[in-house]
C-alpha cells in the first residue's frame, strides 16, 4: 500500500471526533452508487445531524482520507475500442481508450492482472521481458484483441500530474464500493452500535492511499482477564478498489500482559469470522443485512473472551505449539524471505523458546517484520495459534 499513488497514515491517539452531518461530505454527487447508497442509509437513521460520531479520531481520519486528491475513472470498454500500444521502460503495459482518447500505462499488478485474466499469458509474458522479447508478446497480445473484440471489462485508472494510470480491471457487475463509500457506511454502523451498547471506539490507527484503506479501531474499555491481562477489542475495517476483495470489518484484539504491561500482543480473528463482509458485486438489499451484522460483534466478543480466558491455563508456550508457530512463519509465501530469516535466526538461537508465554513469544515475533502487510499476516497467525492451542 505504500507504493500507491497517494498514501496517508494515521498513527497517533486523537480525541476529536466529527458531527454525523460531516460524512455527507463523502457522498460523490454525480455518483449513482453514491445516490443510492446516499437514499437507502440516510445519515438521519443513525442519529442527528449534529450528534458527534462515537468514534474519537474520526475527525482525523476523514481530514486525512480528504488530502487523497486523485481523480479517478472508470471506462467499462471492450477489446475492440481500446488500441493496446505497448510497454513502458519498467515491463508496464500501456493502452490507449480510443472513444475518451485516453492514454493511461498500467500500475500495481495490474499488468499481470491483465495479461493472465484476459488470455493466460502471465508466465509467457515474464519470459519475453526477461529475454527481451517485447515485439513477440505484442503481436500475441494484438492478435487476441483482434480474436477477442467482444469482451468487456471495466477499466479503474486514476490520474496524477495529469497522467493517468491504469490500477485494476473489474468486472461490469463491479459495483464500485469505493473506499468513501466504505467510510461512510462503516462509521455509520459502528456509530449506532455503540449508541446501542453504550459503547465508544477509537482509531487506533489507519493506512489509507488512493486503492485501499485499512483502520484499525479498538474500543475504550479494556477486559481484565485474571491470570491473563488486559483485553482490548477492536475492528479492522479494510476495503480495496482494485482487488478482488470485500468491504470487511474483522474482530481484532488485543492482550496485554498482566505482570508486565509492556509485553503483549494483538491478533486479528480468521477472516471468514468477520463481521461484516461486502462484495463488490452485492446488491443494495444485500448491502442493508450485512450492516446488521455489526451487532454480532458483542455475541463474537462473548465467545472470543471465553476463548482467552483458556490462556490463564497456559504458562508456557509448548514445543509442539512453538513448532506450529514455525511451521506457519517459515513456510509462509506471503512473509519476505528476510522476515522468515529473522524469525529463523531468533529460533537457532533460542531466543523464542518454550521458556516463554505465550505473550513474550508473539511480543518478540511481532519485531521481525516492521512491514505493515507481515504485521497484519502475522496476526492472523497468532489467532490461529490460539485457536489451536485451545481447541
Amino acid at each position: 500500500m505504500k507504493n500507491h499513488l497517494f498514501y496517508y497514515t494515521v498513527d497517533d491517539y486523537y480525541e476529536d471526533s466529527v458531527k454525523l452531518k460531516k460524512l455527507r461530505n463523502l457522498i460523490i454527487e454525480d455518483r449513482s452508487i453514491d445516490q443510492l447508497i446516499l437514499e437507502k442509509f440516510p445519515i438521519e437513521n443513525f442519529g442527528n445531524f449534529n450528534d458527534l460520531l462515537k468514534i474519537k479520531g474520526s475527525k482525523q481520519l476523514i481530514e486525512t482520507f480528504e488530502k487523497i486528491d486523485a481523480k479517478k475513472l472508470d471506462i467499462p470498454e471492450k477489446l475492440e475500442n481500446i488500441e493496446f500500444i505497448g510497454f513502458t521502460d519498467k515491463n508496464e503495459i500501456i493502452l490507449k481508450f480510443i472513444n475518451e482518447n485516453i492514454t493511461a500505462s498500467s500500475i500495481y499488478s495490474f499488468s499481470s492482472d491483465f495479461l493472465e485474466q484476459l488470455f493466460s499469458l502471465d508466465k509467457y509474458a515474464n519470459f519475453c521481458y526477461e529475454h527481451d522479447y517485447h515485439d513477440l508478446l505484442k503481436e500475441n497480445i494484438d492478435k487476441l484483441f483482434k480474436k477477442m473484440p467482444k469482451v468487456e471489462r471495466q477499466f479503474r485508472l486514476v490520474e496524477k500530474n495529469d497522467q493517468y494510470f491504469l490500477r485494476a480491471q473489474t468486472s461490469t457487475k463491479y459495483n464500485n464500493y469505493d473506499n468513501h463509500l466504505g467510510i461512510y457506511l462503516i462509521l455509520l454502523a459502528l456509530h449506532k452500535y455503540c449508541v446501542e451498547t453504550n459503547s465508544i471506539f477509537r482509531v487506533e490507527k489507519a493506512n489509507l492511499s488512493d486503492s485501499e484503506i485499512r483502520i484499525y479501531m479498538r474500543e475504550e474499555k479494556a477486559i481484565e482477564i485474571p491470570d491473563v491481562g488486559r483485553v482490548y477489542f477492536g475492528a479492522l475495517v479494510s476495503n480495496s478498489e482494485i482487488k478482488d476483495s470485500a468491504l470487511s470489518v474483522e474482530i481484532r484484539y488485543k492482550v496485554i500482559d498482566a505482570n508486565n504491561p509492556g509485553l503483549s500482543f494483538t491478533a486479528i480473528q480468521d477472516l471468514r469470522d468477520a463481521v461484516i463482509d461486502i462484495n463488490h458485486t452485492a446488491k443494495i438489499e444485500t448491502v442493508e443485512k450485512k450492516l446488521l451484522e455489526i451487532f454480532s460483534i458483542n455475541k463474537k466478543k462473548e465467545s472470543m473472551l471465553e476463548f482467552i480466558k483458556g490462556l490463564s491455563k497456559i504458562k508456557f508456550i509448548t514445543s509442539d505449539t512453538l513448532y506450529l508457530l514455525y511451521t506457519l512463519i517459515t513456510n509462509s509465501r506471503t512473509l519476505k524471505e528476510e522476515t522468515r530469516k529473522n524469525f529463523r535466526t531468533m529460533y537457532d538461537k533460542n531466543i523464542i523458546n518454550n521458556t516463554l508465554s505465550l505473550i513474550e513469544a508473539f511480543n518478540l515475533t511481532s519485531t521481525i517484520s516492521s512491514d505493515l502487510d507481515e504485521k497484519m499476516y502475522l496476526e492472523r497467525i497468532y489467532h490461529r495459534v490460539l485457536s489451536d492451542i485451545i481447541k
